[in-house]
């Protein structure tokens, strides 16, 4: 059975070498696994909080919703437009919205 090539091209040089080579240079001769795994606590530490984010988001609407009974509310006007936008809205577009707005 043959190895996977890897081709690497660096200028107008053409290499072929093992992929197994290839990944065990680049990660761990080159100490990239560290970057690896700082983007991993990172990519963590971001899901913790969008996960309490979320979560708090959620208790405050759900009470809202189950505790306000007058239509004429503004609170719940609120939470049912929130609602209404978050649910209509495809989850790309309202990534290209928060990142255009924090740009």
């Amino acid at each position: 059975m043959r190895p996977l090539l890897a081709i690497i091209i660096k200028g107008k040089e053409v290499m072929f070498e093992s992929l197994l080579d290839h990944l065990y240079s680049a990660l761990i001769t080159d100490s990239r696994y560290v970057l690896i795994l700082r983007g991993l606590r990172n990519t963590l530490i971001i899901t913790f909080f969008a996960l309490l984010l979320g979560l708090a988001i959620g208790l405050i609407l759900a009470i809202i919703k189950v505790t306000v009974h007058s239509r004429r509310n503004p609170l719940l006007w609120l939470a049912n437009l929130y609602t209404t936008i978050i649910r209509g809205t495809p989850v790309v577009v309202q990534l290209i919205i928060i990142n255009t707005s924090i740009m």
